[in-house]
This record gives C-alpha cells, sequence and structure tokens, in this order.
C-alpha cells in the first residue's frame, strides 16, 4: 500500500524498509506499534496506515 501511493509521487520519495524485529534499537522504541511509519524521522501512522493520510502527509511535504 505504501508503494502504491509512494508511485503517484514520480520517485521524489524514497521508502526504506526495515525489520523492527531484526534490529534491537528499533525493536526497543517500535516493539508496540508494528507496523510503523516514520516520515522524516518521525513517527507519521502506527497500527494502521492510513492511505489518505500517507498522501495528504507527502503532499505537504512535496510543496515544502
Amino acid at each position: 500500500m505504501v508503494e502504491s501511493v509512494l508511485s503517484d509521487f514520480d520517485d521524489r520519495f524514497t521508502m526504506v524498509e526495515k525489520d523492527i524485529l531484526q534490529d534491537r534499537e528499533l525493536q526497543g522504541k517500535y516493539s508496540e506499534e508494528i507496523p510503523v511509519l516514520l516520515i522524516g524521522g518521525k513517527v507519521h501512522n502506527y497500527w494502521r496506515i492510513d492511505p489518505e493520510r500517507l498522501r495528504v502527509a507527502l503532499e505537504l511535504l512535496a510543496i515544502q
């Protein structure tokens, strides 16, 4: 779903997917919030990634 939303932005954004359970630091921070989506290093969504909310956040970021 995230890839689908990103495809609307013509490669202006890059997604990096990490396995939280394979990284002790990330597991300590986010184990109760899987899946978690960060934008610019800040938590944007967790548990359920809302595609429309993600699209709006990326649109705002794109115009900055």
